[in-house]
């Protein structure tokens, strides 16, 4: 279930082991409408969501939507640490990392990830090289993907679409 919730009403979840710096609750503010807070529908405790409340109050908003879970404890804290943690085994493709941001930079929906000192270091850290579509088939078969060439028959272009394996 989505519904406001008064920001005075909702309650730090006591186990939850990761904090906010400044820097993070600035940017943090300027996502809030791209945020969701999950809270535990019997405490109001936040689930997810601890540093955009915070950058809720710091805005001096009153209230924040939030998914209300009717949850036990533990499953909460369960949640509390996946969602926390398994970022952690993503794996970023810095290209396209770069170019992404990059394209989005200055734009009406800029990333807000990064301050302009941290894109300008990302976008200067990779190589933006282009590969032809032989070498890029080629390192896509060491890495384990399969593709089969495909030419739009109106156009003329040719890309690559999935093929099972």
């Amino acid at each position: 279930m989505i519904k406001d919730i008064a920001l005075d009403e909702l309650e730090d979840w006591p186990r939850n082991y990761r904090r906010h710096p400044a820097e993070q609750i600035k940017r943090l503010v300027d996502s809030l409408q791209r945020k969701a807070v999950v809270v535990q529908a019997k405490t109001n405790r936040i689930i997810a969501g601890h540093g955009v409340v915070e950058a809720a109050r710091f805005l001096g908003w009153q209230e924040i939507r939030c998914d209300v879970w009717d949850v036990a404890d533990q499953q909460a804290e369960a949640f509390l640490v996946d969602d926390n943690e398994l970022q952690r085994f993503a794996e970023d493709d810095e290209l396209l990392l770069a170019e992404l941001a990059g394209d989005l930079s200055g734009g009406d929906h800029s990333v807000l990830s990064f301050n302009e000192q941290e894109l300008a270091d990302l976008l200067d850290s990779v190589d933006f090289q282009p590969v032809g579509i032989e070498e890029q088939s080629r390192l896509d078969q060491e890495a384990g993907f399969a593709y089969k060439s495909v030419i739009c028959p109106k156009c003329g272009h040719e890309f690559k679409a999935d093929i099972e394996t």
